[in-house]
């Protein structure tokens, strides 16, 4: 894996220290909409915040959702949300993640048709069949998916008998929210998220500044004290 320039790595570092700052900014936000008196805009932006599908940035909640959703078989709902992510964060990654994405959206439905089979409701097996079946029956690792509503004991068939194991979802919710935290910073973010760099920068120089101070003070202390006792040069 080839490493980042100096430049690059610290714009991803200053836009992921943004991000984790979404919270403090939406404060700073607040305070300036109500300084100037912009009720409305307020009333605005807080509504958009309750109906906020980017959780914040918080690769957990985005994981947890698109995991209840396809637990609570909720597929169409499923669907159109990763729709939303694919075209509001994936599409801004390198072409090589590509594959990445699409595995994930495999396995995603894939735990859709689990938690069907376990839950005995084979209908929304075979409505999702006769949406998809087509499609996902080019691709040879879903052909033994498409019989799944016949079979009474999937779990334990050798081809599904590792979905079905609890070990199975908690690895796809690791694996998907390590991706998640990947995704963000790759994103152009505003410059408004960038503060956070001035404000390390400020702090550094602070501390340096700091430092330079007290080695002076020491060094003053030394001199003085050689001068005092007559062993200075």
């Amino acid at each position: 894996m080839s490493q980042l320039s100096p430049a690059t790595a610290d714009y991803v570092l200053s836009a992921k220290a943004g991000i984790e700052s979404l919270e403090y900014i939406d404060d700073l936000l607040r305070e300036y909409l109500l300084f100037r008196g912009f009720t409305s805009t307020l009333q605005a932006f807080e509504s958009d915040l309750e109906q906020d599908r980017d959780q914040g940035f918080h690769a957990d909640k985005i994981v947890d959702e698109l995991l209840s959703m396809a637990r609570e078989l909720r597929v169409d709902s499923l669907q159109e949300y990763w729709k939303y992510l694919s075209f509001r964060f994936f599409s801004h990654l390198s072409p090589k993640y590509q594959r990445t994405t699409k595995m994930f959206e495999k396995r995603l439905l894939r735990l859709f048709l689990v938690s069907a089979a376990k839950a005995g409701r084979r209908h929304d097996i075979r409505t999702f069949m006769g949406r998809h079946g087509t499609e996902l029956g080019q691709q040879s690792d879903w052909i033994p998916w498409l019989g799944l509503e016949y079979i009474d004991q999937p779990h334990e068939r050798p081809e599904f008998e590792a979905y079905f194991a609890d070990e199975w979802a908690a690895s796809l919710r690791a694996a998907l929210a390590d991706f998640m935290q990947t995704v963000f910073p790759a994103m152009a973010v505003p410059r408004i998220l960038l503060f956070d760099k001035d404000r390390r920068e400020r702090e550094a120089l602070q501390r340096k500044l700091h430092i330079f101070e007290e080695h002076m003070r020491g060094e003053t202390k030394i001199t003085a004290h050689e001068v005092g006792d007559g062993s200075g040069p």
